[in-house]
């Protein structure tokens, strides 16, 4: 699976793979070479959610990062709008003339 690694306020900082999944966390091989933050939000390809992550060891172009679910919940609502304006889905939407954020249809 592809995955994009973000940073609030500064988008996308790198790119990488996935190469192990878990409720708990991920292992990832990054497609260059990058500071990689901690924390750092991971967004990966064909799924809508955003998580929050802690980077928990790095070596030889591989990452192992753990979620935060309690840090997902309590994220603040600049955080949520900075991500919101930054990943091409919401972009998308506001082109195609359907935004969720406003859209009351449901």
């Amino acid at each position: 699976m592809r995955a994009n690694i973000l940073q609030p306020g500064e988008g996308i900082i790198g790119s990488c793979k996935v190469l192990d999944l878990s409720t708990v966390g991920a292992r990832l091989e990054l497609d260059s070479e990058f500071e990689v933050p901690s924390p750092l939000w991971l967004k990966i390809q064909d799924d809508p959610t955003i998580r929050y992550c802690t980077l928990k060891w790095a070596r030889d172009g591989e990452l192992g990062v753990e979620f935060s679910l309690e840090r997902l919940i309590m994220q603040t609502e600049e955080e949520a709008e900075l991500l919101r304006r930054e990943m091409s889905w919401g972009n998308q939407e506001r082109r195609s003339g359907r935004d969720r954020r406003t859209d009351t249809r449901g």
